[in-house]
């Protein structure tokens, strides 16, 4: 085994053996089978909304999920100390990030990917019809913005001790999904908070797929992803060699 994907399968364990996000797993899991029925007892008609509710929820899910994994991943008593093992090993700084992220990333993708399947049991138990291809690339996407969300979830724990990092990536969701909605009231605080991404941003793999998004709007924030992956996982990897945890390349 390579040192790069002894790394990434630390990341994917870190996924998948957390007992938050297992927890976490099986709510959203419950949740996206039963959106069917409870959409048809509070509102009659709405298809389109059954299938956005259930399949939904597994499309938010995996960047959600990537986010913790790569916090609990990366912090400890101090931040970074979880990726002491790691950048011990022989794979670079720049790789073990990389890898960790990738790792975090596919361990919620393939959470994500049991939600989907329970909801399309739910909605093929209720009697609903949907539009396979479409929701399959809601779950791709979703999947592909977990990878920049585990990046960043990874700098956040190289940054800050457990507690404190976790508690920045929840400020940083609540923040980003209520300050445009909140930044028409005036105030400093949340005029500040209106300059993080809407909920849009996070609403983008849904809406590529369910949508009056073109179907390439799916493969476009992919790639977008990638990219965004790649920046916060050097900004991860400048906070580790500016604590002195990551080993700077030495010249030849």
């Amino acid at each position: 085994m390579t040192p790069a994907l002894a790394v990434f399968r630390i990341g994917l364990l870190a996924s998948l053996r957390s007992p938050g996000l297992r927890a976490a797993a099986i709510l959203s899991l419950v949740a996206a089978f039963s959106a069917p029925r409870v959409v048809a007892f509070a509102f009659s008609g709405a298809d389109a909304l059954a299938v956005a509710s259930a399949f939904g929820t597994a499309a938010l899910f995996a960047p959600a999920a990537a986010l913790f994994a790569g916090v609990g991943l990366a912090s400890g008593d101090r931040g970074g100390d979880g990726l002491a093992p790691a950048l011990r090993g022989a794979a670079p700084a720049p790789s073990a990030v990389a890898a960790a992220a990738a790792g975090c990333a596919a361990g919620a993708a393939i959470l994500s990917g049991g939600i989907a399947v329970a909801a399309a049991l739910g909605l093929l138990l209720d009697h609903r019809e949907f539009d396979s291809a479409r929701c399959a690339g809601a779950v791709f996407a979703a999947a592909a913005a977990a990878l920049p969300a585990a990046a960043l979830g990874i700098a956040l724990g190289t940054a800050a001790p457990r507690a404190l990092a976790g508690s920045l990536a929840i400020l940083l969701l609540g923040a980003a999904v209520i300050g445009p909605a909140t930044a028409e009231t005036g105030s400093s605080l949340e005029r500040a908070a209106s300059i993080l991404p809407g909920p849009g941003a996070f609403l983008l793999a849904r809406d590529a797929a369910f949508g009056d998004l073109p179907a390439r709007a799916v493969l476009l924030s992919s790639a977008a992803s990638v990219v965004l992956a790649g920046a916060a996982s050097a900004a991860a990897v400048a906070i580790l060699r500016g604590k002195d945890l990551a080993p700077r390349a030495t010249p030849p």
